[in-house]
């Protein structure tokens, strides 16, 4: 029974091969400004303002409360919503 003799690489080598261009430029001189870790905002897990913490909601109150959130096309996430009202009840109390 004959074998097939392997030739060097992959069978996709030749199709794969343009998109495996080297990048011997650095960043800066292709005009790609390269991301900078202080450019995004900490992580609320990262961030040591923040704490972790658990709320029993009855489920449709927090559903509806994310449908409101996403028709209205806001962006605050639950955590965002429940920081606001409750600094919201402290200045009132």
């Amino acid at each position: 029974m004959p074998t097939a003799t392997k030739t060097s690489g992959s069978q996709f080598d030749a199709i794969l091969a343009p998109r495996r261009k080297p990048l011997s430029e650095p960043v800066a001189e292709r005009g790609i400004e390269a991301p900078s870790k202080s450019a995004g905002k900490l992580a609320k897990s990262k961030d040591p303002d923040f704490r972790t913490t658990t709320l029993y909601l009855r489920k449709k109150t927090l559903a509806n409360c994310e449908h409101r959130l996403k028709i209205n096309d806001d962006e605050r996430d639950m955590s965002e919503l429940v920081e606001e009202l409750m600094n919201n009840w402290l200045k009132e109390n």
